[in-house]
């Protein structure tokens, strides 16, 4: 929130919820409100983005490929830029040790001059980088670095240049393969991993057996075998949890019985609590008289 950028998207986001009369109480209840709006239009794009696939000419490698890495959105912008690479052209090439150096200007004035720009390239680990820094600033690949790919002729995006915030799989808890998260433990985190995963491949599988019936007779029976194993696990570990934490509770309390006693005779506290219970406690001082006492006189 240091940032102009970063504290104009905030401010848009807390104006569709809060006013400047909204008191605290009702400021939690509508930030919970906005953030769960958040999260399924979240989970709405991600669906949108593994499930609909983008007309793509199939002999255009290059943009078939970021048809795959990329969600919806980010795809579109990555293809208008693609289409804009045709406005520039490469003047000169050089080496500098291992690094090769293309020098990208565009075709026709612009501005009263020429655009130019330098795109360094490592033709060893397909790593680019130019002097506009777009793609340092905000993740999406430039057009002066696409049109060097499309100078060496690649058939896919180097996975230098493929931001992880604009993969398909940039949400973690909905690819976490990828990410080699946890899902062991009782902590709330890997019960929202368990979830999310299972919830994505009942999805997947709901998609592709619905529409054959025998596929779905097979997911039926297979689920309603797993539902009983999964009632009998989720009833033996209630009960085993319920077990283990009435026999603490159990050794708690003798622990605390036997050792009372002897605690309360060495507490010095507990003489101060016996000397005060025994004290007379007299009603309050009651004023016969409303305001000031008479005769008394104010000094100025």
């Amino acid at each position: 929130m240091n940032t102009t950028g970063r504290s104009e998207g905030i401010n848009s986001f807390f104006d569709e919820f809060v006013t400047s009369r909204t008191n605290l109480r009702e400021f939690v209840e509508k930030y919970n409100k906005a953030v769960r709006k958040l999260v399924r239009n979240e989970t709405s794009e991600d669906f949108v983005s593994e499930h609909k696939l983008r007309v793509v000419d199939p002999l255009d490698f290059l943009l078939c490929h970021a048809a795959e890495v990329y969600t919806r959105n980010i795809f579109t912008k990555f293809k208008n830029e693609w289409e804009m690479i045709r406005t520039w052209k490469i003047d000169e090439e050089e080496f500098i040790g291992d690094i090769r150096i293309f020098h990208v200007k565009t075709r026709d004035i612009v501005e009263g001059y020429k655009q130019y720009f330098v795109v360094q390239w490592n033709p060893a680990t397909h790593e680019g980088w130019c002097t506009c820094k777009h793609f340092e600033f905000s993740g999406m690949l430039c057009q002066h670095l696409l049109k060097v790919i499309d100078r060496l002729d690649l058939d896919r995006i180097p996975e230098f240049l493929i931001h992880m915030r604009w993969r398909k799989g940039a949400n973690k808890f909905r690819y976490l393969e990828s990410l080699n998260q946890s899902m062991d433990g009782d902590t709330e985190h890997a019960e929202a991993l368990r979830h999310n995963y299972l919830t994505q491949h009942f999805s997947q599988l709901s998609c592709r057996a619905s529409p054959y019936n025998d596929a779905f007779v097979i997911c039926k029976n297979l689920l309603l075998d797993a539902s009983k194993k999964v009632e009998e696990v989720v009833n033996s570990t209630m009960a085993s949890r319920a077990t283990t934490l009435h026999a603490e509770e159990v050794a708690l309390n003798l622990h605390d019985n036997l050792d009372l006693p002897s605690k309360l005779s060495d507490d010095p506290r507990r003489n101060n609590l016996d000397q005060l219970s025994q004290m007379k406690i007299l009603d309050p001082n009651v004023s016969k008289t409303k305001g000031r006492k008479k005769g008394k006189e104010i000094v100025e």
